[in-house]
């Protein structure tokens, strides 16, 4: 895996953030962003790394083609990630580094948080939030839906 260089710069916030189900690396994507990344967890809780050591331990995982947002790992080991440019879901192999879409529907408006369901289903928000940052919708007028990908 790559090691960024420069994050400080870059950084504008996440959006998007799940702890591995080994509780090891923690994974996130910058709001907008396309990159995912992550870190080892004891480098987050370490008193005794500096922050250019921790800086050095952020690894990018890879790319996943579209805005990420919302993201949780399924069952399956993959991570999915809220993919608001293809309205839908994207499935991360972050062993491998691959991204490919797990799911779309042009009804789903900008998805946002996804959760692991307890029978294991991927649930995940859509507010058409990019419709309430131009002011098109009107007060009383919102729709937040949920949606369920078996992965």
């Amino acid at each position: 895996m790559a090691r960024p260089s420069g994050l400080e710069t870059r950084w504008s916030g996440i959006n998007g953030i799940a702890l591995s189900p080994d509780r090891q690396p923690l994974y996130w994507a910058l709001t907008a962003g396309t990159t995912v990344f992550r870190i080892p967890v004891e480098a987050l809780l370490s008193h005794t790394i500096t922050e250019d050591a921790r800086g050095a331990a952020v690894e990018i995982v890879g790319h996943v083609g579209a805005n990420a947002d919302g993201m949780a790992f399924g069952r399956d080991g993959h991570l999915y990630i809220t993919d608001v440019t293809h309205n839908g879901l994207v499935r991360v192999n972050v062993q491998a580094g691959q991204a490919k879409i797990a799911a779309r529907n042009d009804n789903v408006f900008w998805p946002d948080t996804a959760t692991l369901a307890p029978n294991g289903d991927i649930v995940f928000t859509a507010s058409k939030l990019n419709a309430h940052f131009a002011g098109a919708v009107k007060p009383g007028a919102e729709r937040y839906l949920l949606w369920r990908l078996k992965p």
